[in-house]
């Protein structure tokens, strides 16, 4: 019969101890080292931040280099990493009920999906705005707003100024617009490479919304099931306001 292994001497234990030590502290040099940006980058997308090669340059190509090391990383905190092909990263938002979603997030999501469904109704190319960081004037954000008046005042955006202070400027804090000064008094926005994130939702939910239509017609039954903040475009873009509602005050 084979020797059973002997259990280990208090040493032999006190020794490990002092490897594993030894070995966490080398590991905890070692990625403060390599991972220089570590805390601002995790601090930036922890607060909902996306992180593109045209904004935070610095942290992105870090996130590029470790991209592996970020994701395990990452997830040992309960997050998941997501690299977009356009070139932005961010957290994979967690999944949670439209009630669930902190109002100010709400109201920046409003305020990219009725932005984005004016400049489509006007026939505008969305992607050649992100990429040429096309300017959207004030005018154009309240034409918008009228356009859309109804459902922004029923998340909390009923005038103009806070449609821009909690919804555009949002998107600017967490890097989906950016904000250009043009003068002393006059400011203009344009869309960053993180707008693919909610572009992309919109197609997606046209393109459900048109296989729904189709299986209506066969007289087939179709389902599907979206994220939060796919719900609240779907409520937001496809539902026709009620003129019989009540506006908030």
């Amino acid at each position: 019969m084979d020797d059973l292994p002997q259990d280990e001497s208090a040493e032999d234990l006190e020794l490990s101890l002092e490897d594993r030590v030894r070995d966490a502290r080398h590991y905890a040099q070692r990625l403060e080292r390599e991972l220089r940006l570590f805390s601002r980058i995790v601090e930036a997308l922890e607060a909902g931040r996306f992180i593109s090669s045209t904004d935070r340059i610095k942290e992105y190509r870090e996130l590029s280099r470790f991209q592996d090391t970020y994701e395990v990383l990452l997830r040992m905190m309960g997050h998941e990493l997501r690299h977009h092909t356009a070139g932005f990263y961010y957290l994979q938002p967690r999944e949670m009920s439209q009630a669930q979603l902190p109002q100010r997030e709400r109201m920046a999501a409003a305020a990219i999906f009725s932005l984005i469904e004016h400049l489509c109704d006007k026939g505008l190319p969305i992607e050649s705005m992100i990429t040429h960081e096309e300017p959207i004037l004030l005018d154009d954000l309240g034409a918008m707003f009228s356009q859309c008046h109804d459902r922004l005042t029923r998340l909390g955006l009923g005038s103009v100024e806070s449609f821009i202070d909690n919804g555009i400027r949002r998107l600017v804090d967490v890097g989906v617009m950016n904000e250009r000064r043009l003068s002393q008094d006059k400011v203009a926005y344009t869309l960053g490479l993180p707008a693919y994130f909610y572009l992309d939702i919109c197609r997606n939910l046209a393109e459900q919304h048109q296989q729904q239509l189709e299986a209506q017609e066969r007289g087939e039954g179709y389902s599907y099931s979206d994220r939060s903040v796919d719900e609240l475009a779907d409520d937001f873009l496809n539902t026709q306001p009620n003129e019989d509602d009540e506006t908030p005050e």
